[in-house]
Parts: structure tokens; sequence; C-alpha cells
């Protein structure tokens, strides 16, 4: 591994144990419930991540998994955000995903709509 992918990766590892210990970030970049998006941009990435999922195909699969998930709904985010780091690290930003998934009607509105694409 390069110098510079290293202190990279030791960056990344650093915000992650900071926000562990609920210390400001060492990057400018925001994560987590405190994440404010605007109802426009919920809605663009709910529209995009429905997508994505009907352009592959996934429709069923991406349904069963989110009723498989309902009941544990609310340990399953908190977990996500572990694995932000590691992500960031490979150029994958879930940061919005994840905060738009925290909302449960943020949900049942993906499911609507990956119903609606399914039907097409």
């Amino acid at each position: 591994m390069s110098e510079k992918g290293f202190k990279k990766l030791r960056e990344k590892f650093s915000d992650f144990v900071n926000s562990l210990r609920g210390k400001s970030k060492t990057s400018e970049q925001e994560s987590g419930p405190s994440m404010d998006l605007t109802d426009a941009r919920v809605e663009e990435l709910l529209d995009k991540l429905a997508k994505e999922i009907a352009d592959r195909g996934f429709e069923r699969p991406a349904m069963f998994y989110v009723g498989l998930l309902k009941p544990f709904w609310p340990l399953a985010l908190p977990l996500s955000y572990m694995a932000v780091p590691f992500l960031d690290f490979f150029g994958i930003n879930l940061r919005e995903y994840i905060a738009i998934l925290e909302n449960y009607d943020n949900v049942k509105r993906l499911e609507k709509k990956i119903e609606a694409l399914q039907k097409d």
C-alpha cells in the first residue's frame, strides 16, 4: 500500500474511532443521524435507489430483504454506520442513504417506489 493510501486509511479509521467517542471528525464530511437532508434530496435519493434496484432486477429480493429486516430495523441501521469509514476508503458514500433509511416512513416510501417500478 502506498504512503498516501495508508495515510487516507489511517485518517478514516481515526474518524471512525472519534465518532464512536462522540468527538468531532477530522474530515469535513458529516455523517450519522445529525445529517440534515432536504425533502427534495430525500426524494431524489429514494428515486435513485429504487431505480437502481429495478434496473438490476432486484425488486423481489429487495422487498424480501426489507420485509425480513422490519422487526430489526432499529438495530440494523446503527450497525451499518460501522462500515461507512471503510467504504469511504473505496470511494463508496452511503451516509445519505443510511440517514434517509433511519426514518421508517422513508423505508415505506422506498417499498412503494420499488413496487411501482416492479409493475411497469
